[in-house]
This record gives C-alpha cells, structure tokens and sequence, in this order.
C-alpha cells in the first residue's frame, strides 16, 4: 500500500520503502522488548522512548507508545 505522504515522490518512495521494510506494513508491529526495557511500536519501528517527545514534536501531543500503536496517521507523521 503505498501512501503519498509529502507530494514528493522520492521521499514517499523512502518511508514507503522504510515501512515495508521494518514492519511490511504493519501499523501493529512490536519489535522484541531490547535489554534496557524498551521496545519498537508500529509500521515504522520507532523506539518506545522515543514516542513521547516525537509526537510532540510532530503533532503538539505527547502520545504514549499504546496511543501511538492505536494511530495510523499519527504513525505515518512522525
């Protein structure tokens, strides 16, 4: 399924690539839980850490990794 994200081709072709890749597809995919505890979350394998400042960042909310796992959209913006 590829998405048109940022009306340039390239870079769609890059996160529908990084999508297919890290999840195929996804947007329920964990990643095994790592030795420190965390773990990756959805299509684009973000790291559980990492989710609370990226969201806010990108969205203006701080979502946990549970919210960001239940989000498509909020998956294809970060």
């Amino acid at each position: 399924m590829a998405l048109n994200y940022t009306g340039n081709p390239t870079l769609d072709a890059l996160l529908n690539g990084t999508r297919k890749v890290e999840s195929s597809n996804n947007y329920s995919a964990l990643g095994p839980i790592t030795r420190s505890g965390d773990r990756a979350y959805g299509a684009y394998q973000v790291m559980g850490s990492n989710i609370p400042s990226w969201t806010q960042q990108a969205l203006g909310v701080r979502m946990t990794p549970q919210e960001f796992l239940n989000n498509k959209e909020a998956q294809d913006l970060v």
